[in-house]
């Protein structure tokens, strides 16, 4: 298989794992679990199955030497790991003020943000076709959060953090891609979730002893939160992301949004307008074209 096809395949495999959790979320809600708890368990139950994964693979991998790292990198993993949490926790807190079309907007800036800093740590202005990559989502990701008919009121506070979590998304890109690419994405991705663990634990602190409560019968909501968000994407991206770059990759995981809005309309019943579908439309195509032209 062609080496771009395969880590582009990754990278959608990821982003429709991501597009799982917002009704994950939405059905913990229906279930009275506290984001605190759900965002908190994500990085928690996560990190733990992560450890477990690794260590019954290092007993059957002949050359254990690939799966250590020594102090520093492990240091480096942890501190680059933060943004995976910071991500969640920040976009979660801008929509406490923000509808869930804004906060989408501003998470999404993510897409300009990575080819920006793709550019500068490759010193190349970004090709043609990569900018109007970025466009053509960037266009569609308006239509499909149906801010031009939105009449939800933008809060300051909800715009700040929701920029922080596009910033802390950008960089969790930046860090599946270029930190210790030439180590095992099973140890790396250990690492910078127990990073995500520390921040997401730390952000929301006295928040988890307040509402800390949940019904045991809904364990499979955390479960499915902690594979579709903390296992599943980190590795596939790990992989993918160092073969496509990362403003390639940023563009590409935008279509986390399109499967979003499908699973909406499907499981918690969220009507989609026919300007949101166009909008979902136009992010294919974008896709499709970006990466025709590569593959």
């Amino acid at each position: 298989m062609n080496p771009l096809l395969k880590g582009t395949l990754y990278i959608l495999l990821g982003a429709t794992m991501y597009g799982i959790l917002a009704s994950l979320v939405k059905i913990g809600h229906q279930h009275s679990i506290h984001t605190a708890v759900l965002s908190s368990s994500q990085f928690i139950v996560g990190w733990i199955l992560l450890v477990l994964l690794t260590t019954g693979y290092t007993r059957r991998y002949k050359n254990r030497n690939v799966l250590q790292l020594n102090l520093k990198e492990k240091k480096r993993c942890i501190l680059f790991g933060l943004s995976f949490g910071l991500t969640g926790a920040m976009y979660y807190k801008a929509l406490e003020t923000l509808s869930v079309s804004q906060g989408i907007i501003l998470l999404m800036q993510s897409i300009w943000m990575s080819v920006v800093l793709e550019s500068i740590i490759q010193k190349t202005w970004p090709s043609k076709v990569k900018l109007l990559g970025a466009l053509g989502v960037l266009i569609g990701t308006t239509l499909v959060s149906n801010v031009i008919d939105s009449t939800h009121p933008i809060h300051i506070e909800g715009v700040i953090f929701g920029g922080l979590a596009a910033i802390a998304f950008t960089i969790s890109l930046y860090t599946s891609a270029q930190v210790l690419p030439h180590k095992h994405t099973l140890i790396r991705t250990q690492y910078f979730v127990l990073g995500g663990t520390i921040a997401t634990v730390l952000f929301w602190n006295m928040d988890l002893i307040h509402y800390g409560d949940f019904r045991l019968n809904d364990w499979w909501i955390l479960c499915l939160l902690a594979i579709c968000g903390t296992v599943g994407p980190p590795i596939v991206y790990s992989i993918g992301l160092p073969i496509v770059g990362l403003g390639i990759g940023g563009i590409l995981s935008s279509l986390e949004i399109p499967i979003t809005m499908l699973l909406s309309s499907l499981i918690v019943d969220e009507f989609i307008s026919p300007l949101q579908w166009s909008g979902v439309g136009c992010m294919l195509v974008s896709v499709t074209v970006l990466n025709w032209a590569r593959i």
